[in-house]
């Protein structure tokens, strides 16, 4: 969860990654283990992570105020409506099955299925001369939430009430080669 990195920082890790070595990055749209805010407790204190100028330079861009998410791979959690407890779909938070995982990767081709809970989506600039391979993927069934109305964590079926799938798999983890 990389958030508020010096230029000098990032300099170091854009350099090492030149130079060869492997970068494992795990960017956030909302930190969930993050230190608790001590305005709104129930949100992380620096909910957003990115690499900034470092995303782009590598061929990859994401908006890290965007959660993606998808209703055919959401968990069920319990929740508030009003004074009411449901059950509901909650699409930021998914199971993702071994269709949605490459199995040609040294990453995931082993794995079967994982959770991974309010993630960004990632994307492949066209111009760039860096190779994006996807590891992880949603279905077309896939939306990007706003990151505030993620954070306000109301009642779980207003996200359901306003699902509108983009009809294209998001990318959720990648390896970035070149």
């Amino acid at each position: 969860h990389p958030f508020n990195l010096t230029p000098s920082a990032l300099y170091a890790i854009d350099q090492f990654a030149i130079r060869g070595g492997g970068v494992l990055a795990f960017l956030d749209t909302i930190a969930e283990h993050d230190a608790r805010s001590a305005t709104t407790p129930t949100n992380p204190q620096n909910a957003d992570s990115t690499l900034g100028p470092l995303m782009a330079a590598w061929g990859l861009k994401m908006d890290s105020k965007r959660v993606a998410g998808d209703i055919t791979m959401a968990i069920k959690i319990r929740g508030r409506a009003g004074s009411q407890v449901v059950v509901a779909d909650y699409p930021p938070w998914m199971i993702v099955d071994r269709d949605n995982l490459n199995p040609d990767d040294v990453v995931t081709g082993q794995l079967t299925l994982m959770r991974v809970a309010t993630s960004a989506a990632i994307e492949h600039i066209d111009s760039s001369l860096t190779v994006m391979t996807p590891l992880i993927q949603t279905t077309a069934s896939s939306m990007l939430f706003d990151q505030a109305a993620v954070l306000r964590r109301d009642d779980p079926t207003q996200l359901t009430a306003a699902y509108a799938p983009s009809g294209a798999q998001l990318v959720l983890a990648a390896r970035v080669t070149g």
